[in-house]
């Protein structure tokens, strides 16, 4: 009977760590696309959802992201984007578990993945939308002169390289 019990206890502790677990990963998951589409926000206007996106202005971001221009995203490349600007630092795992689900465990990310990975962030677009809208003027007029810098900055790059 004892032996019962405690068997049973011991399975009761392994279902309620598996399901903080689960909650845990869960919870990574929302912050790292809701981080990625924050960054995404700040050169790109965006819509309540990934469909609502200019695929030429997609495009230009993944080529911005894409420093070196061969096509590809690189892990640093990527880490780089995401801490570049005022959003603070992402964590090491939040990064490592964000680069595994866009890459597939691949030294890169091609534009298809990099796509696909923003067409999974539904949540994350609609929450960073509604953040955006409850912003006030001058901080409306902020992010959006951090796009045209954004953007002077790859005209610029793109000349030089020319």
């Amino acid at each position: 009977a004892i032996a019962g019990i405690v068997i049973g206890c011991v399975a009761a502790a392994c279902l309620v760590l598996s399901l903080y677990y689960v909650h845990r990963l869960k919870q990574q998951r929302l912050r790292y696309k809701k981080r990625f589409v924050q960054t995404v926000a700040r050169n790109v206007s965006i819509a309540p959802s990934p469909g609502g996106m200019s695929a030429d202005k997609l495009a230009a971001e993944f080529k911005h992201i894409d420093a070196n221009g061969d096509g590809n995203i690189s892990k640093t490349e990527m880490k780089d984007w995401l801490q570049d600007g005022k959003l603070g630092e992402i964590s090491d795992t939040d990064f490592d578990a964000m680069w595994e689900a866009i890459s597939g465990g691949d030294d890169t990310v091609n534009a298809i993945e990099f796509f696909v990975f923003l067409s999974s962030c539904g949540d994350a677009f609609d929450d960073v939308y509604n953040e955006q809208e409850k912003l006030s003027k001058e901080q409306r007029i902020a992010l959006a002169s951090r796009r045209l810098s954004a953007i002077a900055a790859r005209d610029i790059k793109e000349k030089v390289e020319a």
